[in-house]
């Protein structure tokens, strides 16, 4: 009998060339794939519901399967924590209906960005260290401004080949909190790059090399100008994913 199991997942992207398998390096659906290989002794799928870049980091990832192993949920679970490499770590194993499906039952995603305000040794590879002081009230008015349908066209990766730029923004907010400041964006979909070009403008805009006016601009799509940096994939994290 075949079923489908659903995985919570966790891990630090420091060391992965991004989750989807490729050709060559180490990846995060490569990893997992190769263990439950090893685990259930069958060919398995692995369906991510998100293609998190380089580096980029996960605390709610969610994958799928299809097995015909018997083996119980709560097996699966410790023989994989017990199996995986030590920067993957299941936080979940559920039986989900047939037709689940991790990337495309998504009815939004949540992705949290997390600045250093300095410098750091032991968070270095966890958030971005920014070093000047930031306007943080204006990148607050501009985190407002990218709420509802806009057309993200300029915050997109160079070169990607879509038809449809426009993606609703559910939420959006920032917090500042001692040496960190931290925004969480929750939308129904979210273009390749188009977090960490989103941080980067709010980060010169805190600067004050980037006008309100400006960004607004930007994300009307009128212009041709594209965001201005973006942000490293250090400080990114996938933190959940809603069905």
């Amino acid at each position: 009998m075949t079923r489908n199991i659903k995985l919570t997942i966790e891990y630090d992207g420091s060391n992965f060339l991004g989750w989807q398998i490729q050709k060559k390096g180490r990846t995060v659906q490569g990893e997992l794939q190769k263990t439950l290989e090893k685990l259930l002794r069958q060919k398995i799928t692995l369906i991510g519901a998100g293609r998190t870049d380089t580096g980029v980091h996960a605390l709610g990832q969610v994958a799928n399967f299809k097995t015909t192993s018997k083996l119980e949920t709560g097996k699966i679970l410790k023989a994989l924590n017990n199996l995986l490499p030590k920067d993957i770590v299941i936080k979940k194993v559920q039986e989900v209906n047939l037709d689940f499906n991790a990337r495309f039952k998504a009815k939004s995603r949540v992705y949290r960005y997390r600045i250093y305000l300095g410098k750091t040794a032991i968070l270095r590879k966890l958030r971005w260290e920014v070093f000047q002081p930031l306007d943080i009230k204006k990148m607050k008015q501009a985190l407002r401004l990218i709420k509802g349908y806009h057309n993200f066209s300029n915050f997109g990766r160079k070169g990607e080949d879509l038809h449809d730029f426009k993606c609703q923004i559910l939420k959006a907010k920032g917090e500042e909190n001692g040496s960190e400041v931290t925004f969480e964006i929750e939308a129904n979909r979210f273009l390749r790059g188009m977090v960490r070009s989103l941080v980067g403008s709010l980060v010169e805009i805190g600067r004050g090399r980037l006008g309100l006016n400006e960004f607004g601009k930007m994300l009307s799509a009128d212009g041709h100008k594209k965001a201005i940096r973006k942000a490293p994939a250090s400080g990114l994290y996938l933190v959940k994913v809603k069905y």
